[in-house]
């Protein structure tokens, strides 16, 4: 799941960023000190071989490779070519998190429109929704990694609740003949249909708008589909990488405290290291956000999304159907002034310390 931090920062101070910078989780330390670490390796490897076990001509000719590669390194045009890349990776990863369909709308009309209290429309209502997050859990299967590892089979579908067995047969049946994952939005609308002919509808535009609000879920559920079926052109992947590990070879073989001319290093390469972390952990950053429903920190835990779904949507059209408090005087009844006690400094300490606490589903 994305790693939230921001209410660490709930004030600008420089000691709260600096906190940030030490995180593990979700940070670019744990991307990239893997390649930091290969790097740093060859670099030593490559000056104790110079300074142990080159010869004189040896040593000459390598002066040479290293002022070619450290004069040349800088023709090429990394840090646009990787900027212009990681932007267009970032607003992916937005548009795909923005797609994601919501089924709570679609609960909230299910709660008004399918009016009845007894078991038979109790079931209308529960088995609507079941479809709806039945098709979700189907849709994510086929693109999300920990989805899959969950329910691998539409058995682990019957398993969890979602599935009756003989739904499991139907869809099966269907598997081979048509993208399957929508079946269960057509039960859906069958119920919708057949509810409003049985009288649990009211009117035809209450049935409308349930029909519309399940198409509009099939419609993002689509869009999820095509998001995954067209990716970032491959070629342009290849071609960052290819530039970003390129421009560090370049720098292992060019960056040395003994060429003769141009810019030289110290004897420890610190500002060669700083464009090696600035540049990989950009990659990296492509890299991580490229497949948000993948097992990195920053991608989106769908799993969690799944149980909350199904729980948010059996509560709204089932237990809050029948759970409606009674009509009370609010304390503001007979007031002209309308303004809220202000929260006291010890609540509001309370209420800070344990804000990074919240959790979306027990």
């Amino acid at each position: 799941m994305t790693v939230k931090y921001t209410h660490k920062i709930a004030e600008a101070t420089l000691l709260g960023f600096i906190k940030l910078l030490f995180r593990w989780k979700g940070s670019m330390w744990k991307l990239i000190w893997k390649d930091v670490l290969i790097f740093g390796t060859i670099y030593v490897s490559i000056s104790l071989s110079y300074y142990l076990a080159f010869n004189d001509e040896q040593k000459t000719r390598f002066q040479q490779i290293a002022l070619y590669c450290n004069l040349n390194s800088y023709k090429i045009p990394l840090a646009f070519v990787l900027g212009f890349y990681v932007s267009q990776v970032v607003s992916r990863f937005w548009l795909y998190f923005n797609s994601i369909p919501w089924p709570s709308t679609l609960a909230y009309y299910v709660n008004i429109f399918i009016t009845g209290e007894d078991e038979n429309t109790r079931k209308y209502r529960r088995t609507v929704m079941r479809y709806v997050c039945c098709t979700f859990t189907m849709v994510m299967r086929s693109i999300c990694q920990p989805v899959k590892k969950r329910f691998p089979t539409l058995n682990h579908l019957v398993e969890a609740g979602l599935l009756t067995e003989e739904e499991e047969t139907e869809v099966k049946n269907f598997e081979v003949k048509c993208n399957h994952y929508f079946i269960p939005i057509v039960w859906g609308t069958s119920l919708i249909s057949t509810a409003r002919k049985q009288g649990m509808i009211k009117k035809d535009i209450d049935q409308e708008r349930l029909i519309m609000e399940l198409n509009a879920f099939r419609s993002g559920c689509s869009k999820l589909i095509r998001f995954d079926w067209v990716t970032l052109p491959l070629v342009y992947t290849q071609v960052v990488s290819v530039a970003v590990y390129l421009f560090s070879f370049t720098c292992l073989l060019g960056r040395y405290p003994f060429i003769k001319e141009g810019n030289q290093e110290s004897y420890f390469p610190f500002f060669t290291l700083l464009q090696f972390v600035f540049y990989i952990a950009w990659l990296k950053v492509g890299e991580a956000v490229a497949n948000p429903f993948g097992e990195d920190d920053d991608d989106f835990d769908v799993n969690i999304l799944i149980d909350c779904f199904v729980q948010e949507s059996f509560i709204v059209v089932d237990q809050l159907k029948t759970s409606i408090p009674k009509l009370v005087k609010d304390q503001h009844w007979n007031r002209q002034d309308f303004s809220m006690p202000q929260l006291n400094e010890v609540a509001l300490v309370e209420f800070l310390g344990s804000a990074g606490g919240i959790k979306l589903v027990n």
